[in-house]
Protein backbone atom coordinates (compact mmCIF):
# COMPACT_ATOMS: atom_id res chain seq x y z
CA UNK A 1 0.00 0.00 0.00
CA UNK A 2 1.33 3.44 -0.49
CA UNK A 3 1.60 5.60 2.57
CA UNK A 4 -0.17 8.52 2.18
CA UNK A 5 1.94 12.01 3.44
CA UNK A 6 0.57 13.45 6.47
CA UNK A 7 0.45 17.37 6.74
CA UNK A 8 0.24 18.72 10.07
CA UNK A 9 -1.57 22.07 9.73
CA UNK A 10 -2.43 23.90 12.96
CA UNK A 11 -6.22 23.45 13.56
CA UNK A 12 -8.40 26.36 13.33
CA UNK A 13 -6.27 28.33 11.05
CA UNK A 14 -6.92 30.00 7.87
CA UNK A 15 -4.46 27.79 5.89
CA UNK A 16 -6.94 24.58 7.53
CA UNK A 17 -10.07 26.39 6.88
CA UNK A 18 -8.62 27.04 2.77
CA UNK A 19 -7.25 23.68 2.39
CA UNK A 20 -10.77 22.06 3.94
CA UNK A 21 -12.85 24.13 1.29
CA UNK A 22 -10.18 23.37 -1.65
CA UNK A 23 -10.85 20.05 -0.95
CA UNK A 24 -13.84 20.01 -0.75
CA UNK A 25 -14.49 21.47 -4.05
CA UNK A 26 -12.07 18.74 -5.88
CA UNK A 27 -13.98 15.99 -4.48
CA UNK A 28 -16.99 17.22 -5.78
CA UNK A 29 -15.24 18.05 -8.94
CA UNK A 30 -14.26 14.11 -9.02
CA UNK A 31 -17.80 13.06 -7.95
CA UNK A 32 -19.02 15.07 -11.32
CA UNK A 33 -16.65 13.69 -13.50
CA UNK A 34 -17.33 10.23 -12.38
CA UNK A 35 -18.30 8.32 -15.35
CA UNK A 36 -17.13 10.91 -17.88
CA UNK A 37 -13.36 10.79 -17.16
CA UNK A 38 -11.11 7.32 -16.48
CA UNK A 39 -10.89 6.86 -12.76
CA UNK A 40 -7.50 8.15 -11.27
CA UNK A 41 -5.70 6.91 -8.22
CA UNK A 42 -6.82 8.33 -5.16
CA UNK A 43 -3.26 8.78 -3.95
CA UNK A 44 -2.55 10.93 -7.35
CA UNK A 45 -5.21 12.66 -6.31
CA UNK A 46 -4.21 13.29 -3.27
CA UNK A 47 -0.80 14.21 -4.03
CA UNK A 48 -2.00 16.97 -6.73
CA UNK A 49 -4.09 18.69 -4.44
CA UNK A 50 -1.65 18.68 -2.00
CA UNK A 51 0.87 20.84 -4.50
CA UNK A 52 -2.27 22.80 -5.75
CA UNK A 53 -3.05 23.44 -2.02
CA UNK A 54 0.19 24.41 -1.48
CA UNK A 55 0.23 26.63 -4.52
CA UNK A 56 -3.11 28.22 -2.92
CA UNK A 57 -1.03 28.91 0.17
CA UNK A 58 1.45 30.62 -1.12
CA UNK A 59 -0.59 32.55 -3.42
CA UNK A 60 -2.89 33.36 -0.02
CA UNK A 61 0.40 34.34 1.46
CA UNK A 62 1.27 36.88 -1.22
CA UNK A 63 -1.70 38.08 -0.87
CA UNK A 64 -2.05 38.33 2.83
CA UNK A 65 1.44 40.43 2.22
CA UNK A 66 -0.33 42.50 -0.66
CA UNK A 67 -3.56 42.84 1.96
CA UNK A 68 -1.13 44.41 4.62
CA UNK A 69 0.85 46.67 2.08
CA UNK A 70 -2.59 47.96 1.03
CA UNK A 71 -3.43 48.55 4.50
CA UNK A 72 -0.21 50.63 4.99
CA UNK A 73 -1.08 52.27 1.97
CA UNK A 74 -4.44 53.34 2.77
CA UNK A 75 -3.13 54.67 6.24
CA UNK A 76 -0.84 56.73 4.20
CA UNK A 77 -3.67 58.24 2.19
CA UNK A 78 -6.04 58.58 5.25
CA UNK A 79 -2.85 61.13 6.48
CA UNK A 80 -2.44 62.58 3.14
CA UNK A 81 -6.10 63.40 3.31
CA UNK A 82 -6.00 64.81 6.59
CA UNK A 83 -2.77 67.13 5.42
CA UNK A 84 -4.72 68.14 2.04
CA UNK A 85 -8.05 68.52 4.00
CA UNK A 86 -5.81 70.62 6.67
CA UNK A 87 -4.28 72.71 3.24
CA UNK A 88 -7.94 73.22 1.91
CA UNK A 89 -8.71 74.84 4.77
CA UNK A 90 -5.31 77.12 4.59
CA UNK A 91 -6.43 77.57 1.06
CA UNK A 92 -9.56 78.93 2.02
CA UNK A 93 -8.87 81.38 4.37
CA UNK A 94 -6.19 82.46 1.98
CA UNK A 95 -8.72 82.96 -0.72
CA UNK A 96 -10.67 85.08 2.12
CA UNK A 97 -7.68 86.94 1.91
CA UNK A 98 -6.89 87.40 -1.16
CA UNK A 99 -10.48 88.29 -2.17
CA UNK A 100 -10.62 90.91 1.13
CA UNK A 101 -7.40 92.32 -0.72
CA UNK A 102 -8.66 92.22 -4.33
CA UNK A 103 -11.74 94.25 -3.03
CA UNK A 104 -9.54 96.83 -1.45
CA UNK A 105 -7.38 96.86 -4.57
CA UNK A 106 -10.59 97.50 -7.12
CA UNK A 107 -11.35 100.63 -4.79
CA UNK A 108 -8.00 101.89 -4.72
CA UNK A 109 -7.77 101.19 -8.69
CA UNK A 110 -10.83 103.36 -8.50
CA UNK A 111 -8.91 106.17 -5.97
CA UNK A 112 -6.11 105.67 -8.57
CA UNK A 113 -8.51 106.24 -11.75
CA UNK A 114 -10.54 109.59 -9.97
CA UNK A 115 -6.51 110.34 -9.31
CA UNK A 116 -5.81 109.96 -12.49
CA UNK A 117 -8.78 112.18 -13.85
CA UNK A 118 -7.80 114.70 -11.82
CA UNK A 119 -3.77 114.89 -13.05
CA UNK A 120 -5.39 114.58 -16.81
CA UNK A 121 -7.30 118.08 -15.81
CA UNK A 122 -3.74 119.14 -14.33
CA UNK A 123 -2.01 118.29 -17.32
CA UNK A 124 -4.50 120.02 -19.77
CA UNK A 125 -3.98 122.91 -17.39
CA UNK A 126 -0.25 123.01 -17.40
CA UNK A 127 -0.15 122.77 -21.24
CA UNK A 128 -1.78 125.43 -21.34
CA UNK A 129 0.58 127.45 -18.78
CA UNK A 130 3.48 125.97 -20.92
CA UNK A 131 1.90 127.35 -23.97
CA UNK A 132 1.48 130.68 -22.41
CA UNK A 133 5.10 130.62 -20.98
CA UNK A 134 6.80 129.72 -24.02
CA UNK A 135 4.90 132.81 -25.80
CA UNK A 136 6.37 134.53 -22.74
CA UNK A 137 9.83 132.90 -23.12
CA UNK A 138 9.27 133.66 -26.67
CA UNK A 139 8.98 137.68 -25.63
CA UNK A 140 11.24 137.50 -23.40
CA UNK A 141 14.08 136.11 -26.47
CA UNK A 142 13.39 139.35 -28.15
CA UNK A 143 13.28 141.79 -25.22
CA UNK A 144 16.67 140.07 -24.43
CA UNK A 145 18.26 140.24 -27.80
CA UNK A 146 17.45 144.24 -27.80
CA UNK A 147 18.48 144.65 -24.49
CA UNK A 148 21.90 142.93 -26.10
CA UNK A 149 21.92 145.34 -28.61
CA UNK A 150 21.13 148.06 -25.95
CA UNK A 151 23.94 146.73 -23.71
CA UNK A 152 26.53 146.56 -26.65
CA UNK A 153 26.18 150.16 -27.12
CA UNK A 154 26.06 151.21 -23.77
CA UNK A 155 29.74 148.97 -23.52
CA UNK A 156 30.82 151.07 -26.34
CA UNK A 157 29.80 154.15 -24.62
CA UNK A 158 31.28 152.97 -21.41
CA UNK A 159 35.05 152.46 -24.11
CA UNK A 160 34.51 155.79 -24.90
CA UNK A 161 33.20 157.68 -21.80
CA UNK A 162 36.21 154.98 -20.17
CA UNK A 163 38.82 156.54 -22.47
CA UNK A 164 37.19 160.18 -22.13
CA UNK A 165 37.47 159.81 -18.20
CA UNK A 166 41.06 158.82 -18.61
CA UNK A 167 41.93 161.80 -20.48
CA UNK A 168 40.45 163.88 -18.11
CA UNK A 169 41.99 161.98 -15.33
CA UNK A 170 45.48 162.75 -17.47
CA UNK A 171 44.31 166.33 -17.44
CA UNK A 172 43.45 166.77 -13.92
CA UNK A 173 46.56 164.66 -12.56
CA UNK A 174 48.34 167.32 -14.87
CA UNK A 175 46.71 170.21 -14.02
CA UNK A 176 47.04 168.97 -10.14
CA UNK A 177 50.48 168.85 -10.61
CA UNK A 178 50.90 171.88 -11.97
CA UNK A 179 49.07 173.35 -9.24
CA UNK A 180 50.83 172.07 -6.83
CA UNK A 181 54.15 172.86 -8.26
CA UNK A 182 52.57 176.58 -8.63
CA UNK A 183 51.76 176.39 -5.37
CA UNK A 184 55.42 174.59 -4.03
CA UNK A 185 57.65 177.34 -4.65
CA UNK A 186 59.81 174.51 -6.08
CA UNK A 187 62.94 176.73 -6.05
CA UNK A 188 62.05 180.16 -3.60
CA UNK A 189 59.04 181.34 -1.94
CA UNK A 190 59.99 185.18 -2.40
CA UNK A 191 57.91 187.81 -3.25
CA UNK A 192 57.84 188.13 -7.12
CA UNK A 193 58.94 184.47 -7.88
CA UNK A 194 57.39 183.02 -11.04
CA UNK A 195 56.98 179.84 -13.12
CA UNK A 196 56.60 179.02 -16.82
CA UNK A 197 55.39 175.96 -19.08
CA UNK A 198 58.92 175.17 -20.92
CA UNK A 199 56.97 172.34 -22.72
CA UNK A 200 57.23 169.53 -20.25
CA UNK A 201 57.62 170.77 -16.91
CA UNK A 202 57.03 174.18 -14.62
CA UNK A 203 59.92 176.33 -14.04
CA UNK A 204 60.45 178.28 -11.42
CA UNK A 205 61.93 181.95 -12.08
CA UNK A 206 63.07 183.49 -8.77
CA UNK A 207 62.00 186.82 -8.07
CA UNK A 208 65.69 188.99 -8.75
CA UNK A 209 67.41 191.01 -5.96
CA UNK A 210 67.59 194.31 -6.31
CA UNK A 211 69.87 196.11 -3.65
CA UNK A 212 71.14 199.95 -4.31
CA UNK A 213 74.45 198.67 -6.20
CA UNK A 214 72.74 196.68 -8.79
CA UNK A 215 70.71 197.97 -11.47
CA UNK A 216 67.41 196.92 -11.31
CA UNK A 217 66.50 193.74 -13.92
CA UNK A 218 63.38 193.31 -15.81
CA UNK A 219 61.55 190.37 -16.80
CA UNK A 220 62.06 189.54 -20.60
CA UNK A 221 61.14 186.86 -23.03
CA UNK A 222 64.47 185.22 -24.19
CA UNK A 223 64.33 182.39 -26.94
CA UNK A 224 62.46 179.18 -27.10
CA UNK A 225 59.65 181.01 -24.73
CA UNK A 226 62.19 181.38 -21.67
CA UNK A 227 61.06 184.22 -19.39
CA UNK A 228 64.31 185.91 -17.52
CA UNK A 229 64.66 188.63 -15.44
CA UNK A 230 67.87 189.80 -16.29
CA UNK A 231 69.62 193.76 -16.91
CA UNK A 232 71.07 193.52 -19.71
CA UNK A 233 69.16 191.09 -22.00
CA UNK A 234 69.00 187.36 -23.03
CA UNK A 235 72.94 186.68 -23.14
CA UNK A 236 73.44 186.26 -19.80
CA UNK A 237 72.80 182.76 -19.25
CA UNK A 238 75.62 180.56 -17.47
CA UNK A 239 77.46 177.21 -17.62
CA UNK A 240 79.01 175.22 -15.17
CA UNK A 241 82.49 176.78 -13.92
CA UNK A 242 81.58 180.51 -14.92
CA UNK A 243 81.31 183.44 -12.50
CA UNK A 244 78.07 183.55 -11.10
CA UNK A 245 76.50 187.21 -11.02
CA UNK A 246 76.81 187.27 -6.65
CA UNK A 247 80.39 186.96 -7.74
CA UNK A 248 80.94 182.82 -7.11
CA UNK A 249 81.53 179.92 -9.12
CA UNK A 250 78.48 178.59 -11.06
CA UNK A 251 78.32 174.78 -10.06
CA UNK A 252 74.56 174.33 -11.09
CA UNK A 253 72.20 175.52 -13.69
CA UNK A 254 68.91 175.36 -14.32
CA UNK A 255 66.44 176.62 -17.43
CA UNK A 256 69.27 176.55 -19.93
CA UNK A 257 71.70 178.61 -17.38
CA UNK A 258 69.43 181.16 -16.39
CA UNK A 259 69.34 180.35 -13.28
CA UNK A 260 71.21 177.78 -10.52
CA UNK A 261 73.37 178.01 -8.16
CA UNK A 262 77.14 179.53 -7.47
CA UNK A 263 79.29 178.58 -4.84
CA UNK A 264 80.96 181.45 -2.75
CA UNK A 265 84.68 181.98 -3.95
CA UNK A 266 87.89 180.50 -1.84
CA UNK A 267 88.98 182.98 0.09
CA UNK A 268 87.91 184.58 3.02
CA UNK A 269 89.56 182.99 5.63
CA UNK A 270 86.60 182.42 7.96
CA UNK A 271 85.48 179.70 5.32
CA UNK A 272 88.61 177.66 6.38
CA UNK A 273 87.98 177.13 10.35
CA UNK A 274 86.86 174.97 11.81
CA UNK A 275 83.10 175.50 13.09
CA UNK A 276 80.35 173.70 14.92
CA UNK A 277 76.82 173.59 13.45
CA UNK A 278 75.05 174.68 16.36
CA UNK A 279 72.86 174.05 19.47
CA UNK A 280 74.23 170.09 19.96
CA UNK A 281 71.51 168.41 21.74
CA UNK A 282 68.71 170.66 20.74
CA UNK A 283 66.56 169.84 17.76
CA UNK A 284 66.11 172.62 15.47
CA UNK A 285 62.44 172.46 13.77
CA UNK A 286 62.61 172.75 9.82
CA UNK A 287 66.23 172.41 9.62
CA UNK A 288 65.87 168.43 8.05
CA UNK A 289 65.50 169.65 4.15
CA UNK A 290 68.19 167.80 2.26
CA UNK A 291 66.84 168.17 -1.63
CA UNK A 292 67.80 170.84 -4.06
CA UNK A 293 66.64 174.64 -3.15
CA UNK A 294 65.69 173.76 0.79
CA UNK A 295 69.42 175.02 1.80
CA UNK A 296 68.12 178.30 1.82
CA UNK A 297 65.04 177.71 4.42
CA UNK A 298 67.65 175.13 6.53
CA UNK A 299 69.77 178.22 6.86
CA UNK A 300 67.00 180.44 8.12
CA UNK A 301 65.32 177.56 10.45
CA UNK A 302 68.69 177.09 11.86
CA UNK A 303 69.76 181.10 12.70
CA UNK A 304 65.32 181.34 14.25
CA UNK A 305 66.21 177.89 16.32
CA UNK A 306 69.88 178.32 17.82
CA UNK A 307 71.18 181.99 18.59
CA UNK A 308 74.46 180.82 18.78
CA UNK A 309 76.81 183.32 17.13
CA UNK A 310 79.99 182.17 14.71
CA UNK A 311 78.26 178.58 13.97
CA UNK A 312 78.39 177.84 9.99
CA UNK A 313 75.20 178.84 9.49
CA UNK A 314 75.39 182.27 10.68
CA UNK A 315 79.34 182.49 9.15
CA UNK A 316 77.29 181.46 5.64
CA UNK A 317 74.69 183.84 6.16
CA UNK A 318 76.79 186.51 7.23
CA UNK A 319 78.95 186.31 4.04
CA UNK A 320 78.70 189.33 1.56
CA UNK A 321 80.60 188.66 -1.71
CA UNK A 322 82.89 191.94 -3.62
CA UNK A 323 79.93 192.86 -5.55
CA UNK A 324 77.99 193.11 -3.02
CA UNK A 325 75.87 189.80 -3.25
CA UNK A 326 74.27 189.09 0.56
CA UNK A 327 71.86 186.29 -0.13
CA UNK A 328 74.05 183.38 0.80
CA UNK A 329 73.39 180.34 3.04
CA UNK A 330 74.87 176.93 3.82
CA UNK A 331 73.93 174.40 1.61
CA UNK A 332 71.40 171.56 2.13
CA UNK A 333 72.67 168.02 1.71
CA UNK A 334 71.97 167.06 -1.80
CA UNK A 335 73.42 170.81 -2.94
CA UNK A 336 76.05 169.77 -1.16
CA UNK A 337 76.56 166.37 -2.95
CA UNK A 338 76.43 168.55 -6.50
CA UNK A 339 78.85 170.85 -5.19
CA UNK A 340 81.30 167.62 -4.75
CA UNK A 341 80.12 166.16 -8.43
CA UNK A 342 81.30 169.17 -10.17
CA UNK A 343 83.93 170.40 -7.92
CA UNK A 344 86.78 170.39 -10.35
CA UNK A 345 84.29 172.87 -12.88
CA UNK A 346 83.71 174.58 -9.79
CA UNK A 347 87.25 175.14 -9.41
CA UNK A 348 86.94 173.64 -5.53
CA UNK A 349 89.78 170.89 -5.33
CA UNK A 350 90.08 170.63 -1.44
CA UNK A 351 89.75 167.68 0.32
CA UNK A 352 88.31 169.09 3.47
CA UNK A 353 85.01 168.17 4.87
CA UNK A 354 82.17 170.52 4.78
CA UNK A 355 78.89 171.40 6.58
CA UNK A 356 75.31 170.83 4.93
CA UNK A 357 72.72 172.64 6.31
CA UNK A 358 70.87 169.63 7.10
CA UNK A 359 70.09 168.02 10.55
CA UNK A 360 69.82 164.72 11.66
CA UNK A 361 68.51 164.74 15.08
CA UNK A 362 69.26 166.84 18.19
CA UNK A 363 72.46 165.34 18.35
CA UNK A 364 74.23 164.98 14.89
CA UNK A 365 74.05 166.61 11.18
CA UNK A 366 74.71 165.86 7.92
CA UNK A 367 78.54 166.58 6.27
CA UNK A 368 79.89 165.62 3.69
CA UNK A 369 83.63 164.50 2.76
CA UNK A 370 85.59 166.01 -0.10
CA UNK A 371 88.03 163.69 -0.09
CA UNK A 372 85.81 160.23 -1.64
CA UNK A 373 82.40 161.76 -1.25
CA UNK A 374 80.84 160.18 1.29
CA UNK A 375 77.81 162.17 3.33
CA UNK A 376 77.80 161.14 7.12
CA UNK A 377 76.17 162.59 10.20
CA UNK A 378 78.72 163.86 12.77
CA UNK A 379 78.16 165.50 16.65
CA UNK A 380 76.81 169.08 15.71
CA UNK A 381 80.11 169.92 18.17
CA UNK A 382 82.04 168.33 15.99
CA UNK A 383 84.94 165.68 18.36
CA UNK A 384 87.64 165.91 20.64
CA UNK A 385 90.81 163.64 19.96
CA UNK A 386 93.43 163.79 22.55
CA UNK A 387 91.75 167.00 23.83
CA UNK A 388 91.79 168.58 20.81
CA UNK A 389 88.67 169.97 18.79
CA UNK A 390 88.09 168.61 15.96
CA UNK A 391 85.42 170.35 13.18
CA UNK A 392 84.26 170.92 9.92
CA UNK A 393 84.24 173.52 8.14
CA UNK A 394 81.79 175.89 5.58
CA UNK A 395 81.21 176.88 2.27
CA UNK A 396 78.27 179.07 1.44
CA UNK A 397 75.90 179.11 -1.66
CA UNK A 398 73.32 181.19 -3.20
CA UNK A 399 70.80 181.02 -5.67
CA UNK A 400 69.93 183.12 -9.05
Amino acid sequence: MRKITQLKIKRGSTIVRTLLFSIGIMLSFNILAKGKEPKEDLATAVNKNTADIATNASDIGTNAADIGTNAADIGTNATNISTNATNIGTHATNMSANASAINTNASSILTNVGAIGTNATNIGTNTSDIDTNADAIVTNAGAIGTNAGAIATNATNIDINTIVIDENTIASDTNAADIAALGSGAIGSDPGDMQYWDGSVWVQIPAPVVDDDRSIPTLILCPEGVPRWSSTGCDDSYAIGDIGPGGGIVFYITDYGFHGLEVAPAGPNDFRVWREWGCEGTAIYGADGSDIGTGEQNTIDILNGCSVNDIAADIANSFVSSNGTYDWYLPSKDELNVLYTNRVEAGYTSTSKLWSSTEDNAQNAWYQDFFDGGQHNLMKSGWTVDGNTWGVVLRPIRTF
